[in-house]
């Protein structure tokens, strides 16, 4: 069964419970090589990041290419990538927690259980973790987020996490404040440095 709707072309993986379907022509790894020539990011992303070799390839083609080496951070967003955190946390200055394909590769129902262990892993490594995807996504269409939300980021902020990256075009629009709101609040309740109520 396909999650998403999707056109499948160049440039684009497919995950699935066997794994990830990667191969990415030469020519979009030149064009993003040559991107971060001109740009020089502070912070390059990298998905699909599956073992210690996949950012080591990649950091020496920057290095090749660009002249230098950015702030990496690796996505966990597969059960391999899960099963190796503590190499992929090792050799990356940060990590993220990548819940969409994370879902489809380990199993929906397996989902947080594959999230927990990895931030416990990454944490035990000093590596600092953020999780993506869906973050209260329901303020999309609702006035205040639904209760599942909520004790979603919770769970997160009780397990460690305290940068999340936020999807859905929060930030273009007046659910930003909304959204910041919520986030500030449930932060502010469950961050075990702050006093209890």
């Amino acid at each position: 069964y396909c999650m998403n709707d999707a056109i499948v072309k160049k440039g684009k993986a497919i995950a699935s419970p066997q794994g990830f379907l990667k191969n990415t022509s030469d020519d979009i790894v030149l064009k993003t090589l040559e991107i971060i020539k001109q740009v020089k990011p502070e912070i390059c992303v990298l998905s699909y990041i599956e073992n210690k070799s996949d950012i080591y390839n990649f950091v020496q083609k920057i290095k090749e290419y660009a002249g230098y080496t950015p702030h990496i951070m690796s996505k966990i967003e597969s059960k391999q990538g899960v099963n190796n955190t503590e190499e992929i946390a090792k050799n990356s200055d940060s990590v993220m927690i990548a819940r969409g394909c994370l879902a489809v590769t380990v199993g929906i129902e397996k989902m947080t259980k594959a999230q927990d262990q990895s931030i416990k892993i990454c944490k035990g490594c000093n590596t600092d973790v953020c999780v993506a995807s869906n973050i209260l996504r329901s303020l999309n269409n609702r006035n205040w987020p639904l209760r599942s939300d909520i004790c979603d980021l919770a769970h997160m902020i009780i397990g460690g996490i305290k940068y999340f990256v936020i999807t859905d075009g929060f930030c273009m629009d007046e659910r930003f404040d909304k959204l910041m709101y919520y986030l500030k609040n449930t932060y502010d309740v469950y961050n075990d440095s702050t006093p209890e109520v």
